[in-house]
């Protein structure tokens, strides 16, 4: 692969155009947000301290 090679990105066009307005919900929105697990509703830290025996 040369540097000034470009990616083939005209063979994912018609997967794209089928799936990225399904994702667009899905893409950070720092605006409203601080994290990107606060915009998915997920809490964070997820691991819960274990008691001390």
């Amino acid at each position: 692969i040369a540097p000034t090679d470009k990616p083939a990105i005209f063979l994912n066009e018609e997967i794209m155009s089928k799936w990225r307005p399904l994702m667009r919900p899905y893409y950070y929105d720092a605006s409203r947000f601080d994290t990107y697990l606060e915009q998915l509703g997920i809490e964070y830290p997820t691991v819960k301290p274990r008691p001390i025996t």
